[in-house]
Parts: C-alpha cells; structure tokens; sequence
C-alpha cells in the first residue's frame, strides 16, 4: 500500500498514464487549501482520483477543507499545522497500513 501526504503533482502531464500505472491501494491525504509551490494543488488531487476511479484502481483521496501544506507537521515559523487534520490523517495512516502492512 501507499499512504501520500500532499504529493506532489506538479509535473504529472498525463494523470492517466500515471493512475493505470498503481498497482497497490493508495490513499492520498491533503490540504484544500494548498498552494505551496504550485506542487500539491487541489485540483490535481482529483484528476488523480477521477483517473484512478475510471480505471478501477483501490484509490481514496481525503481532503482537509482548512488545511493547507504540511498540515500535520508542527514546523517553528511556520502556521500550516492542524492538529485535529493532523490526529485524523495519522489515524487513516496507521489503519490502511494496519489493513495491508504487518504492523509489529
């Protein structure tokens, strides 16, 4: 399985190509509101999604509506962290891993 916190998408051309291409379960946690660098830009989320739905592959993308980059990283400097997105994106980690990973 993949677990992707904001992933960059910036420089994916064909997000068909990319999406028939995944092989294992992938869950995709973001901010809404990203705007960091252009690279994890919401739209592109769901292109992802849309392609990966069209072609039948185990995808499942959360969106954090308030959240922006780094949502789930306490950085000094830096006010993008929301623990309560931060507490549920862990939670949706731990259990998909827990679902396809042998946790110990």
């Amino acid at each position: 399985t993949v677990v992707a916190y904001y992933p960059m998408t910036r420089n994916v051309s064909d997000m068909r190509s990319l999406a028939a291409q995944f092989k294992v379960p992938i869950l995709v946690l973001t901010g809404e509101l990203d705007t960091y660098y252009g690279c994890c830009l919401i739209e592109s989320m769901k292109r992802m999604e849309a392609a990966a739905k069209d072609g039948e592959k185990p995808f499942e993308l959360v969106v954090y509506p308030k959240a922006n980059h780094m949502f789930n990283l306490k950085i000094e400097g830096l006010d993008f962290f929301r623990a309560e997105d931060a507490a549920d994106a862990w939670q949706r980690t731990t259990k998909m891993l827990g679902q396809y990973q042998l946790l110990r």
